[in-house]
């Protein structure tokens, strides 16, 4: 890895440990479940506020493209894959890469 990455890497890792989420996500396919700290936002009054797209039953999670391997790959096979964040069951929308490439942004909606 360059320097870039290395410092994105860890500045991610600081800023999920501090305030990230666990997640689980059991395969739809079967396997093993798989675990990641990851960023969470869901839909709030602030939003709105915002006026900022307000849908109290979506959400979203971003983590490294290493974490949670292979839900993009079910999501684009339209596979229906559930999530649990902090407890709460979400339904995977869709996932896309940010402008990074690294970073994966997953939309949720609640179950």
């Amino acid at each position: 890895m360059n320097l870039f990455d290395d410092l994105q890497r860890g500045a991610f890792g600081v800023v999920t440990h501090t305030m990230g989420y666990a997640a689980s996500w059991a395969p739809s396919a079967g396997g093993a479940v798989k675990t990641a700290t990851v960023l969470f936002k869901d839909a709030s009054q602030t939003a709105r506020l915002l006026q900022i797209e307000y849908d109290p039953k979506r959400a979203i999670i971003e983590y490294f493209d290493d974490q949670l391997t292979g839900l993009k790959t079910a999501v684009n096979l339209k596979r229906d894959e559930e999530i649990i964040v902090n407890g709460i069951a979400y339904g995977v929308n869709e996932i896309k890469a940010d402008a990074d490439g690294k970073t994966l942004i997953a939309h949720l909606e609640l179950l």
